[in-house]
């Protein structure tokens, strides 16, 4: 026997096997009608139904002959499902198996993916510390965020997500905010205020709650693919902390 193509059918759904050698050996490209010289047997398992010949069945609505190679219209895959068409032989209708639209992995999918994954809460630090700064004076805020990296399943296919933080919203409390590229830098008397985070509050005895959000961009390769951009970013909201402004008042001191 030269090849064998197995076919399963229930329901009007098919799923034709790739053509094979009496040995198992894959006989040729199965979306080539060329490779598909001879259709000597094919069986169904689920309902009796031999395409090779007629069936006692009558009510399976599936073909009662052997497909000719111009029927298959290339198609030998797993998983396809019948439809109606003209065969183009003899022009009677009948039920010639197609292979179905396979789904793919989509920018919507990832970003709703992305949405679902737990972010790094982001906790604002407040120079000086205490909770408490001075009126007309540079408060100096940062935080800590690092890129990390998860991996999701996606139509059972593994997806890495590379997730960077990439700008950082500051609200003062006072109701001003400032949106920055970067997190912020603990003070040191070597640098220049313009390399801060800072704010200053222009009034006194009242108390504020400060806070910070990181906003995320992503992006991501399925099966060890090249790396793409996610469409679309997310963000993290850290608590706030209380921060009571005061005035300064003089003290006089002796002298050395």
């Amino acid at each position: 026997m030269a090849s064998v193509i197995a076919a399963v059918m229930s329901m009007c759904q098919c799923a034709l096997a790739v053509a094979v050698d009496a040995q198992g050996s894959p006989a040729g490209d199965p979306c080539d009608k060329s490779a598909i010289s001879e259709v000597v047997h094919a069986e169904a398992t689920l309902d009796a139904f031999a395409l090779g010949g007629e069936t006692s069945d009558t009510s399976n609505s599936c073909p009662t002959r052997a497909p000719t190679p111009e029927e298959l219209m290339k198609w030998a895959l797993h998983g396809a499902a019948c439809a109606s068409v003209s065969v183009a032989t003899d022009g009677d209708t009948g039920d010639v198996c197609q292979a179905p639209p396979q789904q793919q992995i989509t920018q919507v999918m990832v970003l709703r993916a992305l949405q679902r994954i737990t972010l790094p809460k982001p906790a604002i630090v407040i120079q000086p510390p205490g909770g408490k700064t001075l009126v007309n004076f540079e408060t100096i805020f940062h935080t800590d965020a690092k890129p990390f990296v998860r991996s999701v399943r996606l139509l059972g296919i593994r997806v890495d997500l590379e997730i960077t933080p990439t700008s950082y919203t500051w609200t003062h409390g006072d109701g001003t905010t400032q949106t920055t590229s970067g997190p912020g830098v603990a003070f040191d008397a070597s640098l220049p205020m313009t390399a801060y985070v800072s704010h200053e509050y222009v009034d006194a005895h009242v108390t504020v709650k400060p806070q910070v959000s990181t906003t995320y961009s992503a992006r991501f390769r399925v099966r060890g693919g090249p790396w793409r951009d996610v469409s679309g970013t997310v963000t993290s909201e850290g608590s706030s902390v209380p921060l009571r402004v005061v005035e300064g008042k003089p003290t006089l001191v002796d002298g050395p």
